[in-house]
């Protein structure tokens, strides 16, 4: 009889690798690893909370948007995760997060200070994952739509027809009921003004058409038989296994959560897209496995798409009205990001982001003189985790809970905040001193997704 890949875990399925970091994540012990330390956090996981029963929704302070408490009356933090997945399903870290260049007129519109700029991070369930853990990012996403199912038994009974824009997607566009299994994340403001005091978080298209949902399962104690194990086991390998030389991206020590950088830094900075004056990037809570601060021009490396992050974040519901020419109120359900640790890293090539140009359908368009050729980096996996490594990042980021005081709203936008003193002083790292920002140009399609804020 020949041995199953989980009878012997040197027996790898079709199709996949020696290269392939994630069955060596399922077979030597750091999914294991993770689905223990999960099961730890008891409320603190997104999965393991009951709408109505652990949390109840609540009104925000500001504009009749919802917020969720816990019994206790507190803002509810809980803690997600999952697998970056790649740009072409809605991961968008780039210097112009998920921003479109278009106004509410339909007229071009460049980055500026008042623009609200954030980062999207799109989660699957970890590819090959065992079935503890793919039931566990499951019932991440049945909380989830608990509380969108609510909402829609409410309306029902109010006679309300709305515009629902939801915090989960589905991966497949057809069949068109196919069930969401991606969860989307927003992270912090990337750039704010320095001199004022920003009342954020910096440690932070059209009607769907009816799917079928996701519901609550109970998680496994245990890995099952063989067949329940493959029939759970994601095959979508991003298409990568091969790999060749590692990008060694240098780390400066010594950052610090709220830091002013360059926004020249980042390699897609620059051109007529981006008209930044005052504002610049910030340092968020996002950490790399071994606890550093990751700095914003390296996202695009350190959360390239394969990589299994741990999310602390806080849900939250934004209504608006229907203005004039519309028929419908709409709702947007959105996970805001507080905190980010790797859990395990993705050895997919990275791919280098490009500085935007004015969109074609912009008033006085000039066309790109660049060749329009891509540019991806080539890198190994940077650091094969080990279980105890995986321990070591989830327990450090498990200690952060309760540190941060979660925002209800980020107000930023609305509102002037006072003007301080103790401005922290904008540091160019001395591994990136003399680096010259690329200067490439790249069309930028518009991002259908619709984002309120």
């Amino acid at each position: 009889m020949t041995s199953s890949p989980e009878t012997n875990p040197n027996t790898l399925p079709p199709g996949v690798t020696g290269l392939d970091i994630w069955w060596k994540y399922r077979t030597e012990g750091q999914y294991d690893a993770i689905a223990s330390l999960i099961t730890d956090l008891g409320e603190s996981f997104l999965g393991n909370v009951i709408y109505n029963q652990h949390f109840v929704r609540s009104f925000a302070r500001f504009g009749g948007n919802h917020l969720y408490r816990r019994r206790d009356g507190n803002e509810m933090e809980i803690f997600l995760f999952g697998e970056i997945v790649k740009g072409e399903l809605g991961t968008a870290v780039n210097a112009a997060g998920t921003y479109n260049f278009e106004s509410p007129d339909g007229t071009f519109q460049p980055i500026t200070d008042k623009t609200r700029v954030k980062d999207r991070l799109v989660l699957a369930a970890p590819t090959y994952g065992t079935r503890q853990l793919n039931v566990m990012f499951d019932n991440q996403i049945a909380t989830l739509n608990d509380i969108r199912m609510a909402d829609e038994n409410e309306e029902a009974q109010l006679g309300k027809s709305i515009q629902a824009f939801e915090w989960v997607k589905a991966s497949v566009n057809e069949p068109s009921d196919a069930p969401a299994d991606l969860i989307l994340v927003n992270l912090g403001p990337k750039y704010v003004d320095p001199r004022k005091e920003n009342r954020g978080d910096f440690s932070s298209g059209g009607e769907a058409s009816p799917r079928k949902r996701i519901c609550r399962q109970a998680v496994p104690k245990t890995r099952g038989t063989d067949a329940e194990e493959d029939a759970y086991a994601s095959a979508t390998v991003t298409g990568y296994n091969e790999v060749e030389s590692l990008r060694k991206a240098a780390d400066a020590h010594g950052r610090k959560v709220g830091t002013f950088y360059d926004p020249a830094l980042l390699p897609d900075y620059g051109g007529p897209c981006f008209r930044l004056k005052k504002n610049k990037l910030v340092q968020a809570d996002y950490r790399d496995s071994d606890g550093d601060l990751i700095p914003p021009w390296q996202y695009y490396d350190d959360l390239r798409p394969g990589t299994i992050v741990s999310i602390k974040g806080t849900l939250h519901c934004y209504n608006m009205a229907a203005k004039d020419g519309q028929r419908r109120d709409k709702k947007f359900y959105q996970i805001n990001a507080h905190a980010l640790t790797v859990l395990l890293p993705s050895n997919i090539p990275v791919v280098l982001p490009r500085v935007p140009e004015i969109p074609e359908w912009a008033a006085g368009f000039v066309p790109s003189t660049s060749d329009g050729s891509s540019s991806a980096l080539a890198a190994t996996p940077g650091k094969e985790a080990s279980s105890n490594t995986v321990a070591a990042a989830f327990n450090r980021f498990k200690q952060n809970i309760g540190t941060s005081t979660p925002t209800s709203e980020d107000t930023s936008a609305k509102e002037d905040g006072e003007v301080t003193d103790d401005v922290p002083t904008i540091r160019i790292p001395a591994s990136a001193k003399g680096k010259q920002p690329v200067r490439r140009t790249i069309k930028r399609k518009n991002d259908a997704a619709m984002e309120c804020e």
